[in-house]
């Protein structure tokens, strides 16, 4: 599960600080969109400290986006332990309770809450 490890921090650069959230290319490719505009399914989601959400659909209808604007919303209350993994081109079921483990691991504030 190692091999998560580099992955985990690439999808998740807001762990270094609040403001590497400008870093992530989905968010930046949002801002660059000219509108904005909120899918319902953003609001349907309840965003509450250790719940896990997984978010299914179709290739290019937003999800990935929906996603990181979640992680905006969190990151923007406090939470800093918000984790973001694409599983596109994992074939391994059993790698998301790998990814978790590792992430738990790397984390940069390790003793906080999940």
């Amino acid at each position: 599960m190692a091999r998560f490890d580099e992955q985990i921090r690439e999808q998740n650069p807001w762990w270094q600080g609040p403001d590497r959230l400008a870093d992530d290319p989905h968010l930046r490719e949002l801002g660059r969109a000219g509108f904005d505009w909120t899918p319902p399914v953003a609001e349907a989601i309840p965003l509450e400290p250790g719940g896990v959400q997984t978010l299914r659909g179709p290739r290019q209808v937003g999800k990935t986006t929906t996603l990181k604007r979640f992680v905006q919303r969190l990151v923007a209350s406090g939470e800093r332990r918000v984790l973001h993994f694409s599983f596109d081109l994992e074939r391994d079921n059993r790698a998301s309770r790998g990814v978790v483990v590792r992430a738990k691991r790397i984390h940069p504030d390790p003793e906080g809450p999940w």
